[in-house]
């Protein structure tokens, strides 16, 4: 596929579509490495990457589906890498809908786990560039930005990973299900929420 190709198709997807995909990446990564197919070191850098990236992704498209469903912008994200600083943004909104009357028990699960490997990886990687690169450069000097794990569970993280797959599929089903019944009422075209919000507020439109 030529580079246009791919960079047309991005047009057509979601941030929770690549999300789901850095997410899943992030899983057959930590299986490969803890089936002994590769270096640990080396395998658990690109996957952990993947793992942090598809949740910032995943907080990022949830914000989108707040913005849209209050026709706010202010509630999208804002740019940066900070995966704590997104993920409050968004999850006021997910806790909301997780807890609505009806059974919303496996949603909420969905969200507990969700919420303590966004907490977990934030811990280790509150910028975004601890798993991006193996140094960095502070004041014209390189600098080792490993950190020294004295042990790595690699069951865990390969755990963890097949886990969040599972639950922010789950949880972008619910927000996607919610966004398509909104603008189906609002009466609103087939756009992305980002989109609809951006296009909506420009007119003043902020009320159903």
């Amino acid at each position: 596929m030529a580079n246009a190709e791919l960079a047309a198709n991005r047009l057509g997807e979601t941030l929770g579509t690549y999300a789901i995909g850095f997410l899943d990446a992030a899983r057959v990564l930590f299986a490969h490495a803890n089936d002994g197919r590769g270096l640990v070191d080396l395998y658990f850098y690109p996957a952990a990457f993947n793992l942090r990236h598809g949740l910032e992704l995943f907080a990022k498209q949830c914000s989108d589906y707040e913005a849209y469903e209050f026709l706010d912008p202010e509630r999208r994200y804002k740019g940066g890498h900070s995966l704590g600083a997104t993920w409050d943004r968004c999850v006021g909104y997910l806790r909301e809908i997780s807890s609505d009357p009806i059974d919303r028990e496996s949603l909420q699960t969905d969200l507990a786990a969700v919420e303590l490997l966004v907490s977990r990886l934030h811990d280790l990687d509150p910028t975004g560039a601890l798993f991006r690169y193996p140094e960095a450069w502070k004041k014209g000097d390189r600098v080792d930005t490993h950190v020294t794990f004295d042990r790595v569970d690699l069951d865990a993280w390969a755990r963890d990973a097949a886990s969040a797959v599972n639950a922010c599929q789950s949880l972008l089903f619910e927000l996607s299900e919610r966004f398509n019944f909104l603008r189906a009422k609002r009466g609103h075209a087939p756009l992305r929420a980002a989109k609809l919000t951006e296009l909506h507020a420009r007119s003043g439109n902020t009320t159903e």
